[in-house]
């Protein structure tokens, strides 16, 4: 699954998945190259893990950032999990392509990845 910055539509609130059910999430690990530390990424993804527990689901998933120069996401790509894409991961998507995160101090792109684990 891969979502470019102009194929994100006009959606101004993350699906909820499993609403009421408690959900395990754990940043297993974060891993950049580019203009940005990890201390950076964890301190943003730290914040939305909230609303990211609140998409559900079980297993492990790996994603992909883009991170543009001026901060913000401008791809999101799952490049590890299940087979199968579903309301959870759609929900995931969409709330990691609001992250926003400081200049790079390269003034580079950054990648950014990402493994959670859901339980």
């Amino acid at each position: 699954v891969v979502r470019d910055r102009e194929e994100k539509g006009a959606v101004t609130e993350p699906m909820a998945v499993q609403e009421g059910k408690k959900t395990m999430l754990k940043l297993e690990s974060v891993s950049c190259t580019g203009g940005l530390s990890e201390d950076d990424v964890r301190a943003v993804v730290e914040k939305a893990m909230h609303a990211l527990k609140r998409c559900g689901g079980s297993g492990r998933v790996t994603f992909s950032l883009t991170v543009h120069p001026g901060g913000e996401v401008i791809r999101v790509a799952m490049i590890k999990g299940p087979a199968k894409v579903d309301a959870t991961l759609r929900c995931m998507i969409q709330i990691l392509e609001t992250f926003r995160f400081s200049k790079p101090g390269n003034g580079a792109a950054t990648e950014v990845m990402l493994v959670f684990f859901l339980g």
